[in-house]
């Protein structure tokens, strides 16, 4: 081999390689957020105040009332596997703390402008460092209190390739709150503040439970649907909430599990939580849980991924036995009680109620609704859809009743079915015209049975109906003729953190679609207006849905698509439900809307809208010859 050929082995410099090591850890800003937040509850810290600016792309800052640094090991945590968390090799193999790797603030400075301030005694001093690219460029000694505050300006300033791919400011802050939502769910003793552009997202108390934290930051998401589990052996002890089959969730975007502490993914205990739900499952659903397992850490790998939130155990197979039976033992018991014992799920405790009245009577000087004499129930904290539903009217076609005949809304109406959600305008005169196939009659108030000339026919009322309407709303949306239905006074919505930046992101998809949404306040929501054929009680978990389906997208996603989305959620849910009865007439309309539009035989959801059974079928079955 020629001399000029020979490759040349360099060591290389340790600015390079603490960029090259910045590609590992610092993804994108929420990356950044998880790293110093760790490092603050590794600090011992129960206040942590995390600030950020356009999506943690110009600003990001940590402040918490940790153990704080002196000046010897501030400087040493900005250079590479600097970490007070391990010393042996030993140590590795008894992992307690979330950091360990030492690479995180050198990795950070090296592609930002960080600032570092930090303080061990406060009668010494704080230490104050200024880096640069990773290179050290100012310290100096000054006043703060005990803890730590560290603040991120200018990411990826000298790599330009790497700010090519970051996302939006929206995506890119959801990613934050999330990373922040894991910690908070982890550690409810700890208190967390989170502002975005100067406006407080959420703040979130110390010295609180799991169920105390779940219902602060989901509220109604899960009113009455979790059930409380726990169990303890030598092996391993599990806490934490899971949903009953009823409270199952078209998406896995609810599914939180953490192993001593730590946020992680792990196929072992998501396949032991599906099994253990057998076939308590309705298909293309998925439970809901938060689930906190804590065992040896020797008994972990937890150093399998560099953002450390895929581990491995050492025994899977036996904590997936465990799991399975015992989660399963206390489903079947909770829905025992629950269908036979009436009782709310123990997470819905007497602890949340001191602080409803606060809530409710806020939102009731805003919108001047007189404060009603008794109190709120126990499982409405948060202002919603369905508590503000009964002080609002809906504007109709119909001549408004006089006030004195308006009933006392304490008064017990019986339920009537709802026949506003579903209209088919101008079919009156077609079924007159028409001769439609004769109606045998409804089966089990879900499917319509009618005799054709070749046999029966069995049409699935839920999903004719679910395709009628989407075609009819995909239609005027294309033609931009929407026709909607509006609120004399706005309904307010109370949404989850994750939900409110949501759907701030898709409100121009969600106006073309025929609602009318507008911010109210923090996660508050003022619905002005809906499609025309979604009815008023069915809005808020029209939107809940939407926005789960919403969670799934990415950047890349077309306008059309999300459009799609929307359309067939709304159609879904405006839709005839299967066990609703329905009148004969009811049921001509929805056969002829059947007969006279062109449509592929099958639901959005891919299910069949009919199916046909031949006479010569029939008379197999009696074993009759042919």
């Amino acid at each position: 081999m020629p001399k000029s050929d020979l490759m040349k082995i360099k060591i290389l410099p340790e600015q390079l390689i603490n960029k090259i090591a910045a590609g590992e850890v610092v993804e994108r800003p929420a990356s950044i957020v998880k790293e110093l937040v760790e490092n603050s509850i590794d600090a011992g810290a129960d206040q942590i105040f995390v600030t950020i600016k356009s999506g943690g792309k110009d600003f990001i800052s940590i402040l918490d009332n940790g153990s704080g640094m002196d000046e010897q090991n501030a400087r040493l945590a900005i250079e590479r596997h600097a970490t007070s968390k391990i010393y042996t090799e030993k140590d590795l193999e008894q992992i307690q703390t979330l950091g360990f790797r030492g690479e995180a603030l050198a990795s950070i400075a090296s592609v930002a402008h960080l600032e570092l301030l930090t303080c061990h005694d406060e009668q010494v001093g704080a230490t104050a460092l200024s880096i640069k690219g990773g290179i050290l460029e100012k310290i100096s000694k000054t006043g703060f209190p005990k803890g730590t505050k560290i603040t991120i300006q200018n990411l990826f300033f000298n790599t330009p390739a790497r700010l090519k791919f970051m996302k939006t400011i929206p995506t890119e802050f959801r990613h934050i709150q999330e990373t922040i939502l894991h910690q908070a769910l982890a550690r409810p003793h700890i208190q967390f503040r989170l502002t975005h552009n100067q406006q407080l997202v959420f703040s979130l108390s110390k010295g609180q439970t799991l169920e105390q934290r779940i219902y602060q930051l989901f509220g109604e998401e899960f009113q009455d649907t979790l059930v409380s589990v726990e169990h303890q052996e030598n092996y391993l002890k599990y806490e934490g909430f899971i949903s009953l089959p009823t409270g199952s969730k078209s998406s896995k975007r609810w599914q939180y599990l953490f192993v001593n502490d730590r946020f992680v993914k792990c196929l072992t205990v998501n396949h032991a939580i599906y099994d253990a739900y057998r076939t308590l499952l309705i298909k293309n659903q998925h439970p809901a849980f938060f689930l906190k397992i804590y065992l040896d850490p020797s008994e972990i790998d937890v150093n399998v991924h560099p953002a450390k939130t895929e581990i491995r155990f050492r025994n899977s197979q036996l904590i997936h036995t465990i799991l399975v039976d015992h989660l399963h033992k206390a489903l079947m018991g909770a829905s025992h009680q629950r269908h036979f014992g009436n009782q709310l799920p123990s997470y819905v405790s007497q602890r949340n109620v001191s602080v409803l009245p606060v809530q409710r009577s806020l939102l009731q000087e805003q919108m001047e609704i007189p404060i009603e004499s008794e109190p709120p129930p126990a499982f409405s904290p948060i202002p919603s859809l369905k508590s503000t539903e009964p002080s609002f009217t809906r504007k109709t076609q119909q001549t408004p009743q006089p006030k004195e005949k308006i009933e006392p809304q304490d008064k017990k109406i019986e339920p009537t079915p709802d026949k506003t959600k579903v209209e088919f305008p101008d079919f009156a005169h077609r079924i007159k015209d028409k001769q439609i196939p004769p109606i045998m009659g409804q089966l089990n108030a879900s499917y319509i049975v009618i005799e054709k000339q070749e046999g029966l026919v069995l049409i699935d009322q839920h999903a004719a109906s679910e395709c009628t309407l989407l075609k009819t709303y995909q239609q005027a949306c294309r033609a931009g003729n929407i026709s909607g239905e509006s609120f004399s006074v706005p309904i307010l919505l109370e949404l989850s953190p994750q939900n409110a930046i949501l759907l701030e992101q898709y409100l121009l998809q969600f106006k073309k679609m025929g609602f009318q949404i507008e911010p109210f306040g923090k996660t508050t929501y003022s619905i002005h207006a809906i499609p025309c054929m979604l009815s008023e009680n069915k809005c808020q978990e029209t939107i809940l849905a939407i926005l789960d389906e919403l969670a799934l997208f990415g950047k890349n996603r077309r306008p059309e698509e999300i459009h799609k989305h929307i359309q067939e959620k709304v159609a879904c849910h405006s839709a005839i439900q299967v066990g609703e009865k329905l009148s004969l007439e009811d049921m001509k309309k929805l056969v002829m809307e059947l007969e006279t539009n062109d449509f592929f035989g099958v639901s959005p959801h891919g299910q069949p809208v009919f199916i046909e059974f031949s006479y010569q079928e029939v008379e197999k079955r009696f074993k009759r010859k042919i």
